[in-house]
């Protein structure tokens, strides 16, 4: 099975898709192929940590988790 690449912009798209459809930011957990949309680690590796995805799409940030949360 082929793995799907995922742009930046299109990483973003999907942020703004949730955003639109459900009115709020979404959660990391809500974030699956499962549910839909691309992966948890996807974004990670494009953007470098999930709040950086969500700020990368203009989207308020859920909670800030010190590294000793995660």
């Amino acid at each position: 099975m082929k793995t799907p690449y995922y742009t930046r912009d299109i990483l973003i798209e999907e942020l703004m898709y949730f955003y639109d459809k459900h009115g709020r930011s979404p959660k990391r957990r809500e974030m699956g192929n499962n549910n839909g949309y691309p992966c948890l680690e996807t974004f990670r590796e494009v953007f470098g940590t999930w709040n950086q995805a969500l700020e990368a799409a203009g989207l308020p940030i859920n909670r800030i988790y010190k590294k000793s949360q995660r």
